[in-house]
């Protein structure tokens, strides 16, 4: 008598066809990896995954959403141990840096592996606007005087200066997440901290 697997809850589908999707996309590049591979390896037909995902670039999208959103829940988590907002952002930074460093596979197809204009692309900046998002809130709560543009401003350039920070470590390993971060912050700080002090506003 043939015993009959039960059939997996959506959800529990979805979370498997990702873990499978990012294991070869890193693998073999999102360029050479097709959906018949993930579909192979994951033991489902391949309308199973166009079912799920549309097509390869949604795919790869949801792949990198969901990594995104982890990355984010790990630094919010950091952040909110904080005493004080420098520690707040000494323990950001440091989260993300290892974060980037137990994904690495999955981080290099964010930074490397991405068309303009796709799907993908579209989620890569959904997950840095989320991120320049949380960064903008923590400072402008230490802001003299409130000032959302500023903040926002800031907030960039510390999104953008980890993430550049984070992709130079993925091809020269020298700098531990610890050090990495506290590197960035004896560029950060300075400036964080006149704003705090009130003394770091130029008008123009």
């Amino acid at each position: 008598m043939r015993t009959v697997r039960p059939r997996m809850m959506r959800a529990d589908r979805r979370a498997q066809l990702l873990d499978t999707a990012e294991e070869v996309f890193v693998e073999h590049g999102v360029g050479p990896a097709s959906m018949d591979d993930v579909a192979m390896r994951a033991g489902v037909t391949k309308p199973v995954l166009y079912d799920h995902f549309g097509s390869k670039d949604g795919l790869l999208a949801a792949v990198l959403g969901r990594l995104g959103d982890r990355m984010l829940a790990e630094t919010a988590g950091a952040v909110a141990k904080a005493s004080s907002a420098e520690q707040a952002l000494s323990q950001g930074l440091t989260a993300y840096f290892r974060f980037v460093d137990r994904h690495e596979g999955a981080w290099l197809l964010l930074l490397r592996e991405i068309a303009p204009g796709s799907k993908a692309a579209a989620e890569a900046d959904r997950v840095r606007s989320a991120q320049v998002a949380a960064i903008a809130a923590l400072v402008e709560l230490h802001l003299v005087q409130p000032d959302p543009v500023r903040a926002r401003v800031y907030a960039h350039v510390v999104s953008g200066a980890a993430e550049r920070l984070a992709a130079v470590r993925l091809t020269e390993k020298k700098l531990s997440a610890a050090k990495a971060s506290a590197l960035l912050m004896d560029v950060l700080w300075q400036g964080f901290a006149q704003l705090q002090a009130g003394s770091g506003k130029r008008d123009a």
